[in-house]
């Protein structure tokens, strides 16, 4: 289908994919999904999941007990990389998480999906604490159901299977309660 040489019998009204990274848009969801729209389906169809976003939140290291208890447990996180950490804990985010990227798979907005996003946040700091990195994790909903509810997971739900992307700042720095970070 993609190159043209598959033809359907008719446009799809249902679009179900999974092109979704710890980042939301990582793997080319949005792309792929304007594309489908544009070429594919059928006008007004529905995508499954309807939408993802990308969030952050300032954070502090997790707990010793924590980096322990990692299947593979981490004696020093490695400086600069990022980390791939599963169920972190919300104990160590420093704010609530804002988000920076959103993608709105639904067919009115699909010609504008993959048009690049700039975001300004900032985040009003809840304790005091060493500022180690930023946790990235993704909220995904999917169309409403019968009743008018639109179901949401979140990779920071526990027991998610998605894990946080910890981005670790190159040296720590103490911050302060009311604290802003832009």
């Amino acid at each position: 289908l993609l190159d043209g040489a598959a033809a359907l019998p008719e446009p799809p009204s249902l679009l179900v994919h999974e092109i979704l990274g710890e980042v939301a848009g990582c793997e080319g969801a949005a792309r792929c999904v304007a594309d489908a729209h544009a070429r594919l389906l059928a006008p007004g169809a529905v995508a499954v999941p309807a939408s993802a976003r990308s969030l952050c939140a300032p954070c502090s290291w997790p707990s010793g007990e924590y980096w322990a208890s990692l299947p593979n447990p981490v004696l020093s996180p490695p400086p600069g990389a990022a980390l791939k950490l599963p169920r972190f804990p919300r104990e160590a985010t420093l704010a609530p998480a804002q988000p920076f990227e959103q993608l709105d798979f639904g067919s009115a907005t699909a010609g504008r999906l993959a048009e690049p996003q700039h975001s300004r946040i900032s985040f009003g700091l809840a304790r005091a604490a060493s500022l180690r990195g930023l946790a990235l994790h993704i909220e995904v909903a999917f169309p409403p159901l019968a009743e008018g509810a639109a179901p949401r997971v979140s990779s920071a739900d526990e027991g998610s299977h998605w894990p946080t992307v910890l981005l670790p700042l190159p040296q720590p720095a103490e911050v302060a309660v009311g604290d802003t970070l832009v």
